[in-house]
């Protein structure tokens, strides 16, 4: 009887335990996958980043104006606007294969530049960049919600953010040099390279987790008290998947059309600053490439 005793509550606690068996089985593999992420992703905001300080060596290299260049730039952020169309893919195909994809695509935006010294190319090269990171953000999102425990999943994701500071403070000054050594196009080459590699890496190293289903999230309110096994409260239920398109999800709620307001005025702002500090910084001051990556 204990035993059959011990079998239905294997079979009730089921799709828990299925969910649970996703999670690392070390905090070591899953640090050294956080840390490929972010490694990754370093490259990503750089190639995204590192446009602003040397937007006149840009500019100069492919013989057009600033201010023609900025045009690109702006033009490049409407590949954000993929963002909800290509979110959901990873849910569908897995976090692995998206992120690779996106890094794949990266990498060919990047030889672009390199094969021809023009405008377009360099277009082409800005757009593909901003299209990856708008494909490899969510699926990084998704993965770590998918691998890391309720309860380190805010520290996780603080962790993938410091890719964003790296960007500035560690690429932008590499690309700097990079420019000054071998010409505009050469921090396309390295980070072409990069890209690929970190696909690679991607494929090869990172753990693949199938993204949970509704039933092993389920908690019902009569549930015993006190969080989950990974840190979660319980007597919630999962959020239910979205079916509701972009725009009509935004017209459904008032607090996501109140915070995708306030996004759109801070990244307003920020590209008004960003477009013309490169080129305020080169003709007020007369600093060099290393000095505008510093």
């Amino acid at each position: 009887m204990p035993v059959a005793g011990a079998a239905v509550r294997q079979r009730q606690r089921g799709p828990r335990l299925t969910h649970a068996l996703r999670r690392p089985t070390t905090e070591n593999g899953q640090a050294r996958d956080l840390l490929l992420l972010t490694l990754v992703r370093v490259a990503l905001n750089t190639g995204l980043r590192f446009v602003y300080p040397f937007l006149p060596a840009l500019a100069r290299g492919v013989g057009v104006s600033t201010r023609s260049l900025s045009q690109v730039v702006a033009l490049r952020a409407l590949a954000g606007l993929i963002g909800p169309a290509v979110g959901s893919i990873s849910d569908r195909r897995g976090r692995r294969p998206v992120m690779v994809a996106a890094l794949l695509l990266m990498a060919l935006g990047c030889s672009m530049p390199a094969l021809a010294a023009s405008l377009g190319a360099l277009a082409l090269a800005l757009i593909a960049i901003a299209m990856a990171k708008a494909i490899f953000d969510p699926a990084l999102q998704g993965w770590v919600a998918d691998r890391v425990p309720y309860a380190s999943r805010g520290r996780a994701i603080a962790v993938t953010e410091l890719s964003w500071a790296a960007a500035l403070l560690l690429g932008a000054p590499a690309c700097g040099w990079l420019i000054g050594a071998f010409g505009w196009r050469a921090p396309f080459v390295a980070l072409g390279l990069a890209a690929g590699a970190g696909a690679l890496a991607v494929m090869r190293m990172l753990a693949e987790v199938a993204p949970p289903d509704a039933e092993g999230w389920r908690r019902t309110k009569a549930g015993p008290a006190g969080p989950t096994a990974d840190g979660a409260p319980r007597g919630l239920d999962p959020p239910t998947p979205i079916s509701l398109g972009p725009l009509a999800l935004l017209g459904a709620d008032r607090s996501i059309r109140a915070l995708t307001a306030f996004i759109v005025c801070l990244m307003l702002g920020n590209e008004l600053l960003l477009v013309v500090f490169g080129e305020w910084l080169e003709s007020a001051f007369g600093l060099r490439l290393g000095a505008l990556g510093l």
